[in-house]
């Protein structure tokens, strides 16, 4: 059995607990979160320090993996760096709630989190540290850049490309073929039906350039 700690204590570490959980292979160390959460519970876990023990922690031998419970792509990249940079050799798990559906040839990077719900269909590829949220969906074919998000709900065609860092907004769809480049926001409920530059946030239906 997997013993798993999770970095974060607020809502989507709760997320990522409800999916550990959900596996009988896989069991929580513990969390780490901010210095005022030290001591406290959450979920009938508990936090085992702050980001100024996290590396200590990690050091001890008694974690196998670890999951960053961030939503922000931008915080999940920062404090991946932080640790990498320390730990070199840490693993990142992959965790993946019992009631998606993932594909068996769906490659999945380190730091993956998919949600209840979920469906990832086949031959898409998805990064390191993406979020694939709740009730979210992925035709064949498709890719998702490391520590992107596709939210709750939000869908993609078949062949669709989601860039790096890049966030799909809850209830988003993102039409078949279109490409969604680096570090974009699409906003909830946007219905996507070109491609999207890098650096670009875009709204609405169809979806159109924010200033």
């Amino acid at each position: 059995m997997q013993n798993i700690a999770i970095i974060g204590a607020g809502g989507h570490a709760k997320v990522l607990i409800d999916i550990v959980e959900s596996r009988a292979s896989t069991k929580i160390a513990g969390l780490i979160g901010r210095q005022e959460d030290v001591g406290r519970s959450v979920m009938g876990h508990a936090v085992l320090g702050s980001d100024d023990d996290l590396i200590d922690i990690l050091s001890q031998g008694t974690v196998d993996t670890v999951l960053i419970g961030l939503g922000d792509p931008a915080q999940r990249m920062r404090l991946h760096d932080e640790i990498v940079q320390k730990l070199p050799n840490v693993e990142f798990g992959v965790a993946v709630h019992k009631q998606a559906y993932v594909s068996p040839d769906v490659v999945l990077g380190p730091g993956t989190v998919i949600m209840a719900g979920a469906t990832v269909n086949p031959c898409c590829r998805i990064g390191a540290h993406c979020v694939v949220n709740t009730n979210a969906s992925m035709d064949h074919d498709s890719a998702m850049g490391d520590f992107s998000n596709l939210g709750p709900n939000a869908a993609t065609g078949g062949n669709v490309q989601i860039g790096k860092g890049t966030v799909i907004g809850l209830g988003a769809s993102i039409n078949q073929g279109v490409m969604v480049g680096d570090n974009c926001i699409v906003g909830s409920g946007s219905v996507v039906l070109r491609d999207v530059a890098a650096g670009s946030k875009v709204a609405g239906v169809p979806a159109q350039l924010m200033e």
